[in-house]
This record gives C-alpha cells, structure tokens and sequence, in this order.
C-alpha cells in the first residue's frame, strides 16, 4: 500500500496520521529485554534491532545466542564485544537478565 503526501498543510497531516496508524498496525516492535525474555522461554519476538525464533536470537542479521541442550533449553549468547554497538548493547543486556555467554570461536 503506498501513500502520497501533498504539498498542501491539512492533505498532508491526514496523510502522516494515516501513514502512523498503518504503521502502527503492521510493525508492533517490543523492547530488547522483552525479546531476550522470549527467547529464554522458546518464543518467536520481533524489537527493534533484536529478533528470535525462540532458538536463535540475533541483533540485525547477525547470530547472537543460540539454544543448546537435549530440549534445546540452554540458551548462551556469543560474547562479541567488538562487532557492532547493537550487538555489544544485546549481548551486555543478555548477560545482565542471567544469560551466560560463551567466547566466539578462535577467541580465547
């Protein structure tokens, strides 16, 4: 669906509401620690810059944590303090809700 925004003042306040209520609708993001929540409990959640499929949790498209164990209930974060902000940010965040983290390979 696409959306055109006039020059003229009023046409373009109705069209960003719209455009706001839409959006609204279509991407409902929850916070970082609701997603790490999730992937601690085998659940899909979609933030901002984190997402899981309740087994893998990844900041942007980069694999962060990971589910081990028989029943795939041990969840470790990848210790990367070096790739990207976000992805110190998340792991930092992992760590401090009681995940443990595991150092990447090659990396003493």
């Amino acid at each position: 669906m696409g959306y055109i925004i006039s020059v003229g003042r009023e046409e373009n306040s109705s069209a960003i509401k719209s455009l706001l209520l839409y959006l609204e609708k279509v991407m409902t993001f929850i916070k970082n620690s609701d997603v790490i929540n999730a992937w601690k409990n085998g659940q899909d959640a979609q933030g901002v810059s984190l997402h899981t499929d309740g087994n893998n949790l990844y900041s942007e498209r980069l694999l962060i944590g990971y589910s081990g164990g028989s029943a795939r209930t041990t969840k470790r974060v990848i210790n990367y303090k070096t790739v990207s902000g976000a992805a110190t940010r998340a792991v930092n965040l992992a760590q401090s809700m009681g995940v443990k983290s595991v150092n990447p390979k090659g990396i003493k």
